[in-house]
């Protein structure tokens, strides 16, 4: 029990060095940018499901040349500070995960997204059970 105990601590002590004491502790849904903000008409931003997201994607009308992602409370390495290529988005219903394939082999899987927004430069969702950035060994 004692060596467990000391895994799990080392664990959630390098969780909080990576993502920071304040991150860590605060409430998950947190915002300093008014995410609650519906977009109005005419702004160029636009609100969507997964589903539709995917499929606007698959025929073109959404183009993302240059992705940076930022998950929040976890902004610092395993590629997070470089540019990616989406290569392709899939939406599996059964378990209600949003796939963003990338060009480099890295995957985001987002687990229940809701509040999904979007412009010709920008795609935020906004809240998500899970998320999971998997990054290729490249």
């Amino acid at each position: 029990i004692g060596v467990t105990g000391i895994y799990v601590s080392i664990r959630v002590f390098k969780m909080i060095v990576r993502r920071g004491y304040i991150s860590t502790t605060s409430g998950s849904r947190s915002s300093y940018e008014l995410d609650n903000l519906k977009p109005t008409p005419g702004s160029g931003f636009f609100e969507t499901d997964p589903e539709e997201l995917k499929t606007k994607f698959k025929k073109g009308e959404i183009v993302f040349d240059k992705v940076s992602i930022s998950i929040w409370g976890d902004w610092k390495g395993r590629k997070l500070d470089k540019d990616h290529k989406i290569a392709m988005m899939e939406f599996d219903k059964e378990r209600g995960a949003l796939i963003i394939h990338f060009s480099d082999s890295c995957r985001l899987e987002i687990l229940g997204p809701s509040q999904i927004y979007y412009s010709s430069s920008y795609l935020k969702i906004i809240e998500a059970r899970e998320v999971h950035w998997l990054v290729s060994d490249n």
